[in-house]
């Protein structure tokens, strides 16, 4: 049988020692996921307008192809930027391979990634 031994200002022993024992992992804890919490990435998003490249202001459709290009239809052609610049594809009618319309509304991947 354990015996209880009180202090000078009257608590037992035993009670303080648990006591403070708790306090310290309830702060060691406090602090850990402080920390966890901190370190998870934040999410957010950034916005571009005609003055970082974008060919015109009205977007109707993005997407992100598998390489991580963000593809963006637009009424003044296809943009596509890769996480720096824009490129922009518009109609050339001396290129046959250029895109048919300015006009572009949707986007769509392919199940070859194209």
């Amino acid at each position: 049988m354990l015996e209880r031994v009180k202090s000078i200002d009257g608590n037992y022993i035993c009670d303080m020692l648990i006591s403070r024992h708790l306090h310290f992992t309830l702060l060691f804890c406090l602090l850990l996921f402080r920390n966890v919490a901190l370190a998870q990435a934040v999410l957010g998003y950034e916005t571009f307008a005609t003055t970082q490249g974008l060919s015109q202001g009205m977007v109707n459709d993005m997407i992100q192809d598998k390489d991580g290009f963000i593809w963006i239809a637009t009424k003044g052609g296809l943009n596509r930027y890769d996480g720096y610049n824009f490129k922009v594809f518009t109609t050339d009618l001396q290129d046959n391979n250029s895109i048919s319309s300015n006009a572009v509304s949707n986007l769509l991947e392919d199940s070859n990634g194209r």
